[in-house]
Protein backbone atom coordinates (compact mmCIF):
# COMPACT_ATOMS: atom_id res chain seq x y z
CA UNK A 1 0.00 0.00 0.00
CA UNK A 2 1.70 3.15 -1.05
CA UNK A 3 1.23 6.60 0.69
CA UNK A 4 0.18 8.45 -2.20
CA UNK A 5 -2.93 10.77 -1.36
CA UNK A 6 -5.04 9.70 -4.38
CA UNK A 7 -8.32 11.93 -4.24
CA UNK A 8 -11.20 10.61 -4.41
CA UNK A 9 -13.77 10.35 -7.93
CA UNK A 10 -15.75 13.53 -8.19
CA UNK A 11 -17.85 14.33 -10.47
CA UNK A 12 -20.14 17.52 -11.95
CA UNK A 13 -23.74 17.88 -12.15
CA UNK A 14 -26.17 20.57 -12.98
CA UNK A 15 -22.78 23.14 -12.30
CA UNK A 16 -21.95 21.50 -8.87
CA UNK A 17 -18.91 19.06 -7.69
CA UNK A 18 -20.57 15.91 -6.23
CA UNK A 19 -19.08 12.76 -5.15
CA UNK A 20 -21.20 9.34 -5.51
CA UNK A 21 -21.51 7.05 -2.12
CA UNK A 22 -20.07 3.89 -4.12
CA UNK A 23 -16.87 5.70 -4.88
CA UNK A 24 -16.56 6.93 -1.40
CA UNK A 25 -16.75 3.75 -0.36
CA UNK A 26 -14.16 2.73 -2.58
CA UNK A 27 -11.70 5.42 -2.21
CA UNK A 28 -11.56 4.63 1.86
CA UNK A 29 -12.31 0.82 1.53
CA UNK A 30 -15.21 0.46 3.42
CA UNK A 31 -18.39 -1.85 2.21
CA UNK A 32 -21.15 0.43 0.26
CA UNK A 33 -23.85 -0.80 3.21
CA UNK A 34 -21.59 0.61 5.55
CA UNK A 35 -21.12 4.06 3.78
CA UNK A 36 -24.63 4.12 3.17
CA UNK A 37 -25.33 3.27 7.20
CA UNK A 38 -22.92 6.17 8.00
CA UNK A 39 -24.72 8.46 5.76
CA UNK A 40 -28.26 7.70 7.02
CA UNK A 41 -26.70 8.18 10.87
CA UNK A 42 -24.93 11.87 10.54
CA UNK A 43 -25.19 13.39 14.01
CA UNK A 44 -26.21 16.15 11.40
CA UNK A 45 -29.43 18.33 11.48
CA UNK A 46 -32.02 17.48 9.03
CA UNK A 47 -31.42 20.32 7.04
CA UNK A 48 -27.71 20.18 6.52
CA UNK A 49 -28.83 16.75 5.28
CA UNK A 50 -31.34 17.16 3.38
CA UNK A 51 -29.04 19.68 1.48
CA UNK A 52 -25.94 17.94 1.10
CA UNK A 53 -27.12 14.25 0.34
CA UNK A 54 -29.58 13.31 -2.22
CA UNK A 55 -30.73 9.36 -2.21
CA UNK A 56 -30.91 7.56 -5.49
CA UNK A 57 -31.59 4.24 -6.84
CA UNK A 58 -29.55 2.70 -9.60
CA UNK A 59 -29.92 -1.08 -11.01
CA UNK A 60 -26.44 -2.83 -10.74
CA UNK A 61 -25.17 -5.42 -13.01
CA UNK A 62 -27.40 -8.42 -12.20
CA UNK A 63 -30.06 -5.61 -13.17
CA UNK A 64 -30.64 -5.31 -8.83
CA UNK A 65 -32.08 -1.89 -7.71
CA UNK A 66 -29.61 -0.55 -5.25
CA UNK A 67 -29.64 2.35 -2.76
CA UNK A 68 -26.79 5.22 -3.08
CA UNK A 69 -26.13 8.64 -2.22
CA UNK A 70 -24.81 11.82 -4.07
CA UNK A 71 -23.44 14.15 -1.87
CA UNK A 72 -22.18 18.21 -1.77
CA UNK A 73 -18.71 19.07 -0.45
CA UNK A 74 -20.06 19.97 2.59
CA UNK A 75 -21.22 16.60 3.36
CA UNK A 76 -18.52 14.88 1.55
CA UNK A 77 -16.10 16.74 3.91
CA UNK A 78 -18.95 15.75 7.04
CA UNK A 79 -19.23 12.52 6.08
CA UNK A 80 -15.29 11.65 6.06
CA UNK A 81 -14.10 13.87 8.74
CA UNK A 82 -15.95 11.18 10.74
CA UNK A 83 -14.32 8.12 9.13
CA UNK A 84 -11.73 6.29 10.93
CA UNK A 85 -8.38 4.57 10.24
CA UNK A 86 -5.27 4.80 8.04
CA UNK A 87 -7.07 5.77 5.11
CA UNK A 88 -9.27 8.30 6.47
CA UNK A 89 -6.00 9.77 8.57
CA UNK A 90 -4.46 10.73 5.55
CA UNK A 91 -7.29 12.45 4.12
CA UNK A 92 -7.84 14.48 7.12
CA UNK A 93 -3.90 15.20 7.40
CA UNK A 94 -3.88 16.20 3.49
CA UNK A 95 -7.09 18.19 3.75
CA UNK A 96 -5.45 20.12 6.92
CA UNK A 97 -2.53 20.25 5.03
CA UNK A 98 -4.62 21.62 1.99
CA UNK A 99 -6.56 24.57 4.13
CA UNK A 100 -3.53 25.34 5.69
CA UNK A 101 -1.85 25.88 2.50
CA UNK A 102 -4.74 28.13 1.10
CA UNK A 103 -5.23 30.49 4.17
CA UNK A 104 -1.04 31.29 4.21
CA UNK A 105 -2.30 32.33 0.69
CA UNK A 106 -4.78 34.44 1.46
CA UNK A 107 -2.31 36.12 4.35
CA UNK A 108 0.03 36.58 1.42
CA UNK A 109 -1.84 38.19 -0.55
CA UNK A 110 -3.21 40.33 2.14
CA UNK A 111 0.62 41.62 3.16
CA UNK A 112 0.98 42.08 -0.44
CA UNK A 113 -2.28 43.93 -1.07
CA UNK A 114 -2.38 46.13 2.05
CA UNK A 115 -2.27 49.83 1.64
CA UNK A 116 -3.74 51.71 4.38
CA UNK A 117 -4.94 54.86 3.68
CA UNK A 118 -6.02 57.05 6.69
CA UNK A 119 -9.61 58.34 6.68
CA UNK A 120 -9.96 62.14 6.19
CA UNK A 121 -12.72 64.19 4.67
CA UNK A 122 -10.39 64.83 1.62
CA UNK A 123 -9.25 61.22 0.91
CA UNK A 124 -12.94 60.05 1.19
CA UNK A 125 -14.43 62.92 -1.38
CA UNK A 126 -11.31 62.06 -3.52
CA UNK A 127 -12.34 58.13 -3.44
CA UNK A 128 -15.83 59.33 -4.75
CA UNK A 129 -14.82 61.48 -7.42
CA UNK A 130 -12.66 58.44 -8.62
CA UNK A 131 -15.78 56.84 -8.75
CA UNK A 132 -17.52 59.44 -10.41
CA UNK A 133 -14.97 59.66 -13.11
CA UNK A 134 -15.70 55.60 -13.73
CA UNK A 135 -19.34 55.49 -13.45
CA UNK A 136 -20.05 58.86 -15.27
CA UNK A 137 -16.92 60.55 -16.96
CA UNK A 138 -14.52 63.12 -16.22
CA UNK A 139 -17.13 65.89 -16.33
CA UNK A 140 -18.94 64.52 -13.65
CA UNK A 141 -16.16 64.31 -11.69
CA UNK A 142 -15.05 67.79 -12.15
CA UNK A 143 -18.66 68.68 -10.88
CA UNK A 144 -18.33 66.57 -7.59
CA UNK A 145 -14.76 67.75 -7.22
CA UNK A 146 -16.34 71.02 -6.99
CA UNK A 147 -19.19 70.54 -5.17
CA UNK A 148 -16.85 68.61 -2.55
CA UNK A 149 -15.11 71.79 -2.12
CA UNK A 150 -11.50 70.02 -3.30
CA UNK A 151 -9.01 72.70 -3.72
CA UNK A 152 -7.82 71.69 -7.25
CA UNK A 153 -9.07 70.44 -10.35
CA UNK A 154 -6.76 67.61 -11.08
CA UNK A 155 -5.80 68.00 -14.64
CA UNK A 156 -6.28 63.76 -14.98
CA UNK A 157 -9.96 64.48 -14.72
CA UNK A 158 -10.56 67.14 -17.06
CA UNK A 159 -11.82 65.39 -20.78
CA UNK A 160 -8.87 65.00 -22.99
CA UNK A 161 -10.34 67.92 -25.38
CA UNK A 162 -10.21 70.36 -22.34
CA UNK A 163 -6.36 69.48 -20.91
CA UNK A 164 -5.27 72.99 -21.63
CA UNK A 165 -7.72 74.31 -19.53
CA UNK A 166 -7.29 74.78 -15.90
CA UNK A 167 -9.70 75.48 -13.64
CA UNK A 168 -9.42 77.67 -10.31
CA UNK A 169 -11.27 76.35 -7.31
CA UNK A 170 -13.52 79.61 -7.64
CA UNK A 171 -14.38 78.88 -10.90
CA UNK A 172 -15.53 75.18 -10.84
CA UNK A 173 -17.62 76.21 -7.61
CA UNK A 174 -19.55 79.21 -9.71
CA UNK A 175 -20.12 76.91 -12.62
CA UNK A 176 -21.14 74.44 -10.10
CA UNK A 177 -23.77 76.51 -7.70
CA UNK A 178 -24.29 78.75 -10.86
CA UNK A 179 -23.06 81.93 -9.00
CA UNK A 180 -21.26 84.57 -11.07
CA UNK A 181 -17.55 84.08 -11.45
CA UNK A 182 -14.90 86.21 -10.30
CA UNK A 183 -13.06 88.36 -12.43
Amino acid sequence: MTDEIRMPVLSVKDGNVVANSRDVADYFEKAHKNVLHAIRELDCSVEFHRLNFKPFKINDLTGASTSHYEMTKDGFTFLAMGFTGPKAARFKEAYIAQFNAMEEEIRRRDDEDAEIIPFTPEAEARLLVGQAQRTFGPKAAQQLWGLLGLPVVPAMLMPENQAQMTFTFGATIAANQNLPRAA
